[in-house]
Parts: structure tokens; C-alpha cells; sequence
């Protein structure tokens, strides 16, 4: 199990494999099942996630499609796999290091394809949540880049939230990122609730009280044969790009000064 920098202000990772379509999914789950929970990752449950697809049209209709899913998690729900037909997912709420996040995608992603035999891979996303609470030391505008702050200050009468989102192409991938300050404290985005994962006490100690969400999710979407060596270079190319993200969403004072980083 990570665990979790004291002073980092990132509190929730994920990294997503996606790959080959594999319609009997379902008898490899078994196998890897056990394999995960060697890992550390004992506790399972068979879910379906709830999708809305719009079916074009004269008269546009909107189908509810339900996909299959298997999640595995460790004892105290801090971290974990998602597993797909075509996708492998490892999230967690208690990030420490990129080294140790990396280890855990790989081995997951190994124990998979020891069990199903992947022909490729053809979309690696990488997506960090950072809470910036601000305090009486450390005021937001001593935290995020003024253009992430916007107007927040400066229109009149009680502010509700405010919402950025930059999209970008760099190094042949996406990179979008996204701030929410709210003076209700750190709101977790929209496609994560509810959130599965226990998120760290900070989080709902930041409740009643100003703080932002900066969000920070880079995808590469190019299909090659399967190999984990070209997939561990893509997730250190790919926090490359997100770490960058963060430097340039932040200011100095607040990552040497309040984070230690």
C-alpha cells in the first residue's frame, strides 16, 4: 500500500490502460482476482457502470447502457484496480511517490496480461486531483497562478465557485486541466462521485471553508503492440507533462514553501 505524502497537496491518482476489447473478460477474472489480492489487493466486488449514449437520428434517443465491471481495492479502500473488457484502471487516495504509483500500474497491468494475453494497447491517460487550501499564512492567490483565480475575487457579492479549463495538444497527447475553487471546501469532480476510495482526512476537513481543486488529466491515444516497457515509458512521459501542468498552476512560494516539494 502507498502512503501518502504529508505535505503534497495531491490526494487522488489514477492511470488508465486501455486496450484490446475482450468480450469473455469475465473467465480471466478469477485468476486475477487471486493474483491481486497477493498484491495486497484482497477485497472484490462485481459492479456495472451506467452509461448514457445519445442514438442518432431523426428523433434523437437517448439509451441507458450498463458495462460490467470488477474492482479491487486493498483492506482499507485507499487504493486499487478497475478492470474493464477493454480497459484497466488503478486509482488511489493515498499517493506518495510517482515511483511507487508507477510500480503498482505495471504489476496490475502485468498480473492481467499473464492471464489474457493483451495485442495492444491504444490509450494511456494519466489524472491527478491536487486540494489547494488556502489559510491565514497562505491565501489563494499566494497558492494558484492568478489566471486560475480569475474573477473570483473580484466580482461583487458572495462568490459560489469558480470553474477554469485549459485544453491542450503536447507531445502527441491531450492535456486538459481544470480548477474548481469553491467556498464550500474541495469538491471532488462530477465523473468521480461518488468516489469509491476513502480520501484522506484533509478532504473533509477542508469542508465549510475556501479551497480549489486543481485536476489535471493527460491521454495518449495511438495503438501499439503491447509491451510493458513502451507503456512504463509513456507514464514517465506522461508525468512529465502533468508535473510541468503543475508548476505552471502553482506558485513557487507554495510548492517549496507550504508543500516541501
Amino acid at each position: 500500500m502507498i502512503t501518502p505524502a504529508a505535505q503534497a497537496p495531491v490526494f487522488y491518482a489514477l492511470a488508465q490502460i486501455k486496450f484490446n476489447w475482450i468480450e469473455q473478460m469475465a473467465n480471466y477474472v478469477g485468476p486475477l482476482q487471486d493474483a491481486l489480492r497477493r498484491q495486497g489487493y484482497p477485497d472484490f466486488r462485481e459492479d456495472h457502470q451506467l452509461h448514457m449514449q445519445v442514438v442518432p437520428g431523426p428523433q434523437p434517443d437517448v439509451q441507458r447502457q450498463e458495462a460490467k465491471r470488477w474492482v479491487f481495492t486493498d483492506q482499507a479502500r485507499k487504493e486499487g484496480f478497475i478492470l474493464l473488457k477493454d480497459a484497466l484502471i488503478f486509482q488511489t487516495a493515498c499517493y506518495s511517490s510517482f515511483t511507487a504509483f508507477k510500480e503498482a500500474v505495471l504489476q496490475g497491468l502485468e498480473a492481467l496480461h499473464r492471464e489474457v494475453e493483451l495485442a495492444y494497447v491504444d490509450r494511456i491517460g494519466m489524472r491527478y486531483l491536487d486540494a489547494v487550501i488556502p489559510s491565514n499564512a497562505y491565501p489563494l492567490e499566494q497558492l494558484l497562478s492568478p489566471g486560475l483565480i480569475g474573477l473570483y475575487r473580484e466580482i461583487a457579492g458572495d462568490p459560489r465557485h469558480a470553474v477554469t479549463e485549459t485544453v491542450s495538444g503536447v507531445a502527441g497527447g491531450t492535456l486538459v486541466v481544470r480548477t474548481l475553487i469553491s467556498p464550500q471546501g474541495v469538491v471532488l469532480p462530477p465523473d468521480l462521485q461518488p468516489m469509491s476510495l476513502q480520501l484522506d482526512s484533509r478532504i473533509a476537513a477542508s469542508q465549510g471553508q475556501e479551497a480549489a481543486v486543481l485536476d489535471s488529466d493527460y491521454y495518449v491515444a495511438r495503438r501499439d503492440t503491447f509491451d510493458s516497457q513502451a507503456v512504463a515509458h509513456q507514464l514517465d512521459a506522461s508525468h512529465d507533462v502533468i508535473l510541468e501542468a503543475f508548476r505552471m498552476a502553482t506558485t513557487q512560494q507554495a510548492r517549496t514553501q507550504l508543500w516541501q516539494l
